[in-house]
């Protein structure tokens, strides 16, 4: 099977009610929420096009009730969450890619290794 389109796939992660193949809202979870330390998942189904994949849900936050409104640690704490870091990561390599176009595999490695590196030092 070959991977969606772009915009297709974007546009299911932020509304997840379409198949991110052939876009049909026949789609159904033919398998519980499974999970392993701070990752789920479940097997989804187009019913239209037969494709299967898996949503993935990832732990990026907590939060609790203060006086009935929601407050989120990432805010409260003031920490960005693992999901911005790998946005940021994802989006560095691909100007990596852009601008230096085919690079050696090594030097591709390295640059992702130092590229990462610097982020999570800005982190801490």
């Amino acid at each position: 099977m070959e991977a969606p389109r772009r915009e297709m796939f974007l546009k299911y992660l932020q509304v997840d009610v379409a198949c991110p193949w052939c876009t049909s809202d026949k789609i159904v979870a033919v398998t519980n929420l499974e999970g392993d330390t701070n990752i789920a998942w479940r097997t989804i189904v187009c019913e239209t096009c037969r494709a299967e994949w898996q949503d993935e849900y990832r732990l990026d936050d907590i939060s609790w009730l203060v006086d009935d409104e929601r407050v989120y640690a990432s805010e409260d704490l003031g920490v960005r969450s693992a999901v911005d870091t790998i946005d940021e990561v994802n989006g560095l390599l691909k100007d990596i890619l852009k601008e230096f176009g085919k690079l050696d595999q090594a030097q591709l490695s390295m640059s992702r290794i130092q590229e990462m590196h610097d982020i999570l030092e800005r982190r801490t």
